[in-house]
């Protein structure tokens, strides 16, 4: 009897180690869509190249168009939006940890007053990085920022996705 009872016992041990294998721990941010890679270091660098893409797009457009936002250096451009990008993660994960509920009451709204408050503050402390005069530019390139950067933020998921990474 205790042969037969030591054997279920490691039977159950044996198929809940097998089933602890077999379900991955899925980070909820990642599946969210707030993370862009399931490493850390290589969102933190996606983020980063994203947002300096996006950024250039938004401030080249807007040379042509209605200009609201000034960059003097190329330095400059690259400091205040590498900056940005620092900023923002800590912010943005704090907020999605503490804030989850609120975040999702509001549709996400609460991201978007985080990105102009962000925006602001990088064009304080960035001497070259500038949002001219009217305080609206900073609210204008961040709603032509948030738009540019979530649709290329699903290009780089589904390529993601269909490679199969």
């Amino acid at each position: 009897m205790n042969d037969n009872q030591n054997d279920d016992d490691k039977l159950k041990e044996e198929i809940e180690k097998l089933i602890k294998e077999q379900t991955p721990h899925k980070n909820i941010s990642f599946q969210m869509g707030f993370l862009l890679h399931k490493r850390f270091g290589m969102h933190i660098l996606l983020t980063l190249m994203t947002n300096l893409l996006v950024a250039a797009i938004i401030i080249g457009l807007s040379r042509i168009t209605i200009s609201f936002v000034e960059v003097y250096s190329f330095e400059a451009f690259f400091i205040a939006i590498t900056l940005y990008t620092f900023i923002e993660i800590p912010i943005k994960l704090l907020s999605l940890k503490y804030m989850f509920k609120y975040i999702v009451r509001s549709f996400g709204f609460i991201f978007f007053i985080y990105n102009v408050a962000i925006f602001f503050v990088v064009s304080l402390m960035v001497n070259d990085f500038d949002f001219l005069i009217d305080p609206l530019n900073v609210v204008f390139f961040t709603i032509a920022f948030t738009v540019l950067r979530s649709i290329l933020n699903v290009y780089v998921r589904k390529s993601r996705f269909i490679q199969g990474v």
